[in-house]
């Protein structure tokens, strides 16, 4: 279950150099987990990076951990558009039958969740502005 207010699930993805990381060595020490599910052929998504970059550039020395999940099928295609759109915070691929998508009940993208110090789910499916001022609402408590 995959709700706010539920304990986040723990998953395991692979990153840019092909190593499998498991979400809670991601995220220890931080204040807040931006889950971000995206892929390199969704336009929304792709039109919402630069948003998602300046959340990163903000909050990442303020306790701000972006994970980048993408739902490509294609790794050329992810990593391509990683690098073509400076997506400079951790990507992992959900290279495992969409696993990670499904445990989180993700049925469209683009699609966020937000993961609190505690591993509490406190907010999903925010975008723009809403998901800029719910971050620095959070960061700032």
């Amino acid at each position: 279950n995959s709700k706010s207010g539920k304990p986040y699930i723990e998953f395991e993805g692979k990153d840019m150099d092909n190593h499998i990381k498991m979400l809670s060595e991601l995220i220890k020490g931080k204040k807040l987990i931006l889950l971000d599910f995206w892929a390199s052929w969704c336009i929304p998504c792709i039109k919402e990076m630069p948003k998602i970059s300046e959340l990163n550039d903000k909050y990442k020395n303020k306790g701000l951990q972006i994970i980048g999940i993408s739902l490509d099928d294609n790794e050329n295609a992810w990593k391509n558009a990683v690098d073509r759109l400076n997506m400079g915070w951790i990507q992992l691929i959900d290279y495992d039958n969409k696993k990670i998508r499904d445990l989180y009940g993700v049925r469209a993208i683009p699609h966020t969740i937000l993961i609190d110090e505690n591993g509490i789910i406190v907010k999903r499916n925010l975008r723009g502005q809403n998901l800029h001022d719910t971050v620095d609402k959070l960061l700032k408590q």
